[in-house]
């Protein structure tokens, strides 16, 4: 065992011993910040914000605590208005591609089947086809799966 490790974490060894802790004079939060029932950062019910990651826009339909059932998107929400629920399988798109676009001549319900068909790479032009290939190619045999 080493000289300068010899005794340490034995009862009775303080490892600062005189020296002031890294927060002394600090306060914490005050407990009465938040009042009872109201959560920070929550917004009210029907409140529209843009979600950045996906792009699209999306409305606070419920609270419930889970952001995954509380916002539901503008488009799904204004075709569930027009034509009733989306049937399983199933998603809305933008015909025109342009998701801010959400009036109910721009979005049309299909299949899941249907949207891989619509975005797979072979509907890419021919030279694309061969870039996106040849990508495939170079990263099976960098990661050694070739």
């Amino acid at each position: 065992m080493n000289h300068d490790k010899a005794g340490r974490f034995r009862s009775g060894n303080k490892v600062n011993a005189g020296r002031a802790p890294w927060n002394k004079d600090r306060h914490g939060v005050k407990s009465g910040s938040f009042k009872a029932g109201h959560k920070r950062n929550s917004k009210p019910v029907g409140t529209v914000r843009f979600e950045p990651r996906g792009g699209y826009f999306l409305r606070k339909v419920s609270d419930t605590g889970d952001q995954y059932r509380d916002w539901i998107g503008v488009h799904v929400l204004a075709w569930q208005a027009a034509h009733g629920a989306i049937p399983a399988g199933h998603v809305v798109v933008f015909r025109d591609g342009d998701r801010s676009n959400a009036a109910l001549e721009n979005l049309e319900c299909i299949t899941r089947g249907e949207l891989i068909r619509r975005n797979s790479w072979k509907n890419l032009p021919e030279n694309l086809q061969e870039v996106v290939q040849l990508k495939a190619a170079l990263t099976r045999k960098i990661n050694g799966h070739d």
